[in-house]
This record gives structure tokens, C-alpha cells and sequence, in this order.
């Protein structure tokens, strides 16, 4: 069947595709969830207190371990969601502290 655009989409296609998201979606929810269980056994003094090469890291308790911990809390809330354990009363972004966090991986 073609789309509006006039594509036709396969049945092999349809599989790769929405198999590859479910299958990353529920990596990441766990890799979410092992990463909390880790960070958790900080505070954010601590995790300014990393080091990279035997050095410190650079960062900073206020922001950046805060950032840290807030942007794993955030996420946990997200996975709970999404496993349909927890509910949220309000809407919120859940990017906000991701956002800040962005090029963090690149680090190191």
C-alpha cells in the first residue's frame, strides 16, 4: 500500500523499523534504569569529584552534578511511565535537564 506521497512500504520494512524502536526503546528504558541504581550511590559533590586520566573532571557540584542527578531522576520518571508503574499528574518536559547534558559523552 503507498502512502500519501505515493511510497510503498514493505512488510520487511515495517518489521526493520518498528522492531528496531520497540527493541531500543526497552534498552534504553533499562540502561535508564541501571544508570539511576549507579548515580544513585552519589551525591553530587561526589560526582564533581570524578576524575578523567587521573585528573579531576571539571565538573562542578552546582551545576553539574546536580544536573546529573536531576536529568537521571527525570528519566527514571519517564521509564516509569512508559513500564506503566507510575502516573504523572502534571505535564512536564522531560528534556529539560537531558537538554543540559548534551555533549557531556563527548567528554573524556
Amino acid at each position: 500500500m503507498a502512502n500519501s506521497a505515493g511510497k510503498t512500504i514493505t512488510i520487511a520494512e515495517a518489521n526493520r523499523v518498528l522492531g528496531s524502536l520497540a527493541n531500543d526503546t526497552l534498552s534504553l528504558l533499562h540502561r535508564i534504569r541501571s544508570a539511576k541504581l549507579e548515580f544513585d550511590q552519589y551525591t553530587a559533590a561526589n560526582i564533581a569529584a570524578f576524575v578523567s586520566g587521573g585528573a579531576p573532571a571539571g565538573f562542578a557540584e552546582d551545576p553539574d552534578g546536580n544536573n546529573m542527578k536531576s536529568m537521571l531522576t527525570d528519566l527514571a520518571q519517564l521509564a516509569d511511565i512508559a513500564e506503566g508503574t507510575a502516573t504523572l499528574a502534571v505535564a512536564k518536559d522531560f528534556r529539560a535537564f537531558v537538554k543540559k547534558l548534551v555533549g557531556f559523552s563527548c567528554i573524556g
